[in-house]
């Protein structure tokens, strides 16, 4: 009887190791990805500069930029989501609503932004799902693509 409790509790814990810990799989929260997004600002800083290199002090700018940068998103189980991103230099923008999965792709519908009742404008984001990261390409510039990482 013990070693079929153990056996169960060892299947239990590698069950839940799998999953996440939950059945959403994607639940959990996130941070963004600075590395990634430090290479991604770099190599656009080089683009848009038409350079092989940039000099040591766009490097330093960006890399100070992104140093001071949060930003967080949670995706709860329930199907709610919470998220707040902060920039040097711009307010710290708050915003929560729903979200929903279907394979792989994540849509979070915003229903407050900044403590008030989000406007029709606001456009659903849609996310990538994949090895455990959640990959948002912006959407007024689609070669913009922030990966966020579970914290």
């Amino acid at each position: 009887m013990r070693h079929l409790l153990l056996t169960l509790g060892l299947i239990t814990s590698l069950t839940l190791a799998a999953c996440g810990g939950d059945s959403g799989g994607v639940a959990g929260t996130y941070e963004i990805d600075k590395t990634a997004l430090e290479k991604m600002a770099i190599e656009g800083a080089k683009e848009k500069a038409k350079v092989d290199e940039l000099p040591e002090a766009a490097l330093a700018m960006i890399k100070q930029g992104l140093k001071d940068m949060k930003a967080t998103l949670v995706i709860k189980s329930d199907g709610t989501w919470a998220g707040s991103a902060a920039m040097p230099g711009k307010p710290k923008e708050e915003g929560s609503g729903t979200w929903t999965m279907d394979g792989d792709k994540l849509t979070m519908v915003t229903t407050m932004k900044d403590g008030k009742p989000a406007t029709e404008e606001e456009e659903d984001d849609v996310a990538t799902y994949k090895d455990g990261a959640l990959l948002m390409t912006d959407s007024k510039d689609p070669s913009i693509v922030i990966r966020m990482v579970r914290k």
